[in-house]
């Protein structure tokens, strides 16, 4: 790894794409603003975040999260429309209201 570079370490320490946990700060409106989504070499802002009940099997979707939920995943427009489950699992869509 080369010198000067963040390292991620995993929890609240972690580096995610070069911004230093301490300045998303966990819930608040500059931080939902500035969340990308979570898959892999996507840049794109997050718009939804998904859940899993693996109980129940069932995947809910819906407005972004608080961001506190480390079981959770926020995903861009592209990758919520490209959702796919596991034959049998229900997906819950949870629409937030637009005027």
């Amino acid at each position: 790894m080369s010198a000067g570079r963040p390292r991620a370490t995993g929890g609240l320490g972690a580096v995610r794409r070069g911004i230093p946990a301490p300045a998303r700060t966990l819930g608040s409106v500059s931080a939902m603003l500035e969340r990308l989504c979570s898959k892999v070499g996507c840049a794109r802002e997050a718009v939804t975040t998904l859940t899993f009940d693996y109980g129940d099997q069932m995947a809910a979707l819906g407005p972004l999260g608080g961001g506190d939920d480390p079981h959770a995943h926020d995903l861009c427009a592209i990758h919520t429309d490209r959702l796919s489950v596991p034959k049998g699992w229900v997906v819950v869509r949870h629409e937030t209201l637009r005027v």
